[in-house]
């Protein structure tokens, strides 16, 4: 398997939405090992990644490279 080097952005459509992400993390060093899901909200104006709801401009980005895409969270249906 190939990990990406960049930053993950995700496929088709949903890189010009705002929308909730699963991001495969690889974590790999002498405390913690293997990889964990982590559920990300996709910010398209700015192409960056940050935790859900943040709506404040100088929210903390997260660095995604080595990161690997899994899918796109649905709304809920209502």
């Amino acid at each position: 398997m190939t990990f990406n080097r960049d930053t993950v952005i995700p496929p088709n459509e949903h890189v010009r939405l705002c929308g909730m992400h699963w991001l495969r993390a690889h974590r790999y060093g002498s405390a913690d090992n293997g990889t964990e899901l982590v559920a990300l909200q996709w910010n398209p104006g700015s192409k960056t990644w940050t935790h859900s709801n943040s709506h404040d401009t100088n929210a903390e980005t997260i660095d995604t490279s080595g990161w690997e895409y899994v899918s796109a969270i649905p709304w809920p249906e209502i």
